[in-house]
């Protein structure tokens, strides 16, 4: 099936683009008359969605059902896309590529442009697997290692084909089951009160699975009434009973793609309680990091609902060039040590009251919310910052007096 990349402008006019995986325009469009049901039942024709794109840093509520219920994973700008950032993205890309599928509207163009920013987010990593696939000589995996290296940012290129080529070699028919054996060799119990918050969505995932599992059910039963369903011996039929039959059908295909996208939904869980079970089964060995993009009060505040953030916590920030006065005081008599991603300059690291460890120097393992490394790793790097701040000041000491 056709790997898609669809960007998408949700408002009164919905307007959508798809790309396929190589970038090139499949389709555009827009409608007042699109909801999400119709807009799904749209795109699952044209080929199986693995990324969606946004224009907005926060994600529409619209998006966000949309790619949850297709399964894919949403890319979006660290901040808003403006309208001359869009209209530049779509000049140089129609340039490059020379294609002849244009946008009629502004609503397909800011989509077009939202599909494009998130193609060229990914389209480092599919070289990757190209150059991966054919150097290895296993074009045949591409697709399937291409979608599991999408939708799952933790896993590298090789550990996803080590995985499928494990799971054919022992007749396993889901990549999740694999996940779930390399990471459950043991089974050890623990009782810090910080994890509780862990278990509980361990817990509530589950519950959803078997949610899904009972709609699933119910949706079977339906598809089987409505396949029992025959016409006989009709020579003619009047405008009234063709509308009917052809309401039935649509109604059976309908249920038919639901059904799809609901066992879609079970293995993104599937793949979720996996990790949630690896973090919980190697937590003696490693330390627990809270996830936060920025320190933005807006950030905190609502991870921190979901996150409960203690006294003693080691926090994982994106962004540490954006955050608040406020924030910073709350965190001052709970966080001490911060492990930032992108490079910030002298001015902010003196601006935090913590100790700052670049990320690089830690071999992570991520979530959606939460991170692991090895304590030892960890302390390693703690205590060579703490020697190189001490070498610095004395010698700022023995220079200036």
């Amino acid at each position: 099936m056709r790997q898609l990349i669809v960007g998408v402008d949700p408002g009164t006019t919905l307007g959508y683009a798809v790309l396929d995986i190589d970038g090139r325009i499949i389709k555009l469009g827009s409608s007042k008359l699109l909801n999400l049901s119709s807009l799904i039942t749209e795109i699952i024709k044209l080929g199986k969605p693995l990324i969606v794109g946004c224009d907005k840093h926060l994600v529409p509520d619209f998006v966000g059902k949309f790619s949850t219920k297709i399964g894919a994973r949403v890319i979006n700008p660290e901040e808003d896309l403006h309208v001359v950032e869009k209209k530049e993205v779509i000049h140089y890309y129609l340039a490059d590529t020379k294609q002849s599928m244009l946008p009629e509207n502004l609503h397909e163009a800011d989509a077009l442009a939202a599909a494009i920013f998130a193609f060229k987010r990914i389209r480092t990593i599919l070289d990757k697997i190209t150059k991966f696939v054919v150097e290895n000589k296993k074009q045949w995996h591409k697709e399937r290692i291409t979608e599991i290296v999408l939708l799952n940012e933790t896993l590298n290129i090789k550990e996803a084909s080590e995985m499928i080529l494990r799971a054919e070699k022992n007749n396993l028919k889901r990549e999740e089951d694999m996940l779930a054996m390399k990471y459950a060799d043991k089974k050890k119990h623990f009782n810090e009160q910080d994890y509780l918050k862990l278990y509980s969505k361990l817990k509530s995932a589950e519950k959803e699975i078997g949610l899904l599992r009972n709609q699933n059910a119910n949706l079977q039963n339906l598809l089987k009434n409505f396949s029992q369903i025959k016409v006989k011996k009709i020579k003619v039929l009047d405008k009234d009973s063709q509308d009917k039959l052809q309401f039935k059908e649509n109604r059976i295909q309908q249920f038919q793609q639901l059904l799809h996208l609901k066992s879609q939904q079970v293995d993104i869980l599937k793949k979720e309680i996996s990790l949630l079970n690896m973090f919980l089964t190697s937590l003696k060995e490693n330390l627990l990091m809270k996830k936060l993009n920025t320190l933005s009060y807006n950030e905190y505040s609502v991870k921190n609902a979901l996150l409960n953030i203690s006294p003693g916590d080691v926090l994982l920030v994106n962004d540490l060039s954006i955050f608040s006065a406020q924030t910073l005081k709350e965190l001052e008599d709970k966080v001490s040590v911060i492990v930032y991603r992108k490079n910030i300059t002298n001015k902010i690291k003196q601006a935090m009251p913590f100790i700052l460890l670049p990320a690089e120097k830690l071999n992570l393992q991520e979530s959606k919310d939460f991170a692991i490394c090895s304590k030892e790793q960890f302390m390693t790097a703690k205590n060579n910052l703490n020697i190189l701040t001490e070498i610095v000041e004395q010698y700022k000491k023995d220079r200036y007096g």
